[in-house]
């Protein structure tokens, strides 16, 4: 694709996409914030041994959970597009993709064995 478009010729694609840039915003003010949450504690290591972290990891992964189980959290495989096609290159037959011709696979056995042959 990189050959086939100009997208080489931008040092960044997304550089001053409004979407882009609110996300970023988004998660610095989150980061900010729970840094001065852990500080207002006394710091890192009196938040673990508080069991802040902790709580707020689980707390984090039990949301994540819920978002997925419900399915506003969509995880290919896991809640969505669990179903397949069947794959063209193994539709009606036992899972191979190509099978060969037991005659030419015959012949080719012989014309091999015959050129070992040669003096």
């Amino acid at each position: 694709m990189a050959f086939e478009t100009d997208l080489l010729e931008y040092a960044d694609i997304l550089d001053g996409s409004p979407v882009i840039a609110a996300k970023v915003k988004e998660l610095v003010e989150g980061a900010r914030a729970e840094i001065e949450n852990v500080e207002a504690q006394g710091g890192i290591v009196a938040a673990i041994e508080s069991g802040y972290i902790k709580r707020e990891l689980v707390g984090s992964h039990m949301n994540r959970l819920r978002a997925i189980e419900s399915g506003d959290l969509k995880i290919i495989g896991v809640n969505c597009f669990q179903e397949t096609a069947e794959s063209p290159l193994t539709l009606d037959s036992d899972g191979s993709i190509m099978k060969t011709n037991p005659a030419a696979e015959r012949g080719a056995n012989r014309t091999s064995a015959g050129a070992s042959q040669e003096p």
